[in-house]
């Protein structure tokens, strides 16, 4: 078993009492330019990953509603749902001030600047406001499937309803709590690890991760 190591947070470190939300969304296809959310689920979650709230919806994407195959959703499910625009303040009111949590952060991340900038909103998430449970699942668990879904078989988490929002919300904030436990217990799998990008990935992300706040990008 590894020591730890020193972590590689900045000068905006948050305190101990930082809180979390654990976000999914569902979209018609990969391409954040091109495709939309079409359902959205916030988690949040104190210091220690305990659910303090949650809150979902879907989303009308103003589209053709594509890979019903992977997510169930249809159009007639969404089509009396609101847009983005009407939701957009509520989902910037949720996620101020806390450090966001997403299985591969970056689509999520990708999606919701997407839409916050069709809204017409100055926000924007920056990576170093999200935690990417995906990337820290190298660090935590042994070798095996990094998906959601494998990551929770393998874990015995139990996972009914993938590929919903809420439910991959609230298995993302299962594993952020896992992650928690195995650092207070200093257990590693490894020291380092290399993203699906190629960049390194090191233990406790979250204690460099600066708490978003609703104001305009720089």
């Amino acid at each position: 078993m590894h020591g730890r190591v020193k972590s590689r947070a900045t000068a905006e470190t948050p305190s101990r009492d930082v809180r979390f939300s654990a976000v999914d969304v569902e979209t018609t296809g990969l391409d954040p330019l091109g495709n939309r959310i079409i359902e959205i689920a916030v988690v949040r979650l104190d210091a220690s990953g305990k659910e303090t709230d949650v809150w979902s919806s879907l989303v009308n994407p103003q589209c053709e509603v594509s890979a019903v195959e992977i997510h169930g959703i249809c159009g007639r499910d969404v089509r009396c749902a609101p847009v983005f625009p009407a939701i957009a303040e509520t989902v910037a009111e949720l996620l101020e001030n806390t450090v966001l949590v997403a299985h591969n952060a970056r689509f999520d991340r990708s999606f919701l600047n997407a839409e916050f900038a069709r809204a017409g909103t100055d926000y924007r998430i920056r990576p170093e406001n999200t935690v990417c449970t995906m990337d820290q699942s190298k660090i935590y668990c042994e070798p095996g499937p990094h998906s959601l879904s494998g990551l929770c078989s393998r874990l015995g988490f139990g996972q009914t309803g993938a590929h919903r929002a809420l439910n991959d919300a609230r298995m993302c904030a299962k594993l952020l709590r896992y992650y928690l436990r195995r650092e207070e217990l200093n257990l590693r799998c490894c020291e380092r690890a290399l993203s699906r990008q190629g960049t390194e990935i090191f233990p406790e992300s979250w204690t460099g991760a600066v708490p978003w706040k609703m104001r305009p990008a720089r």
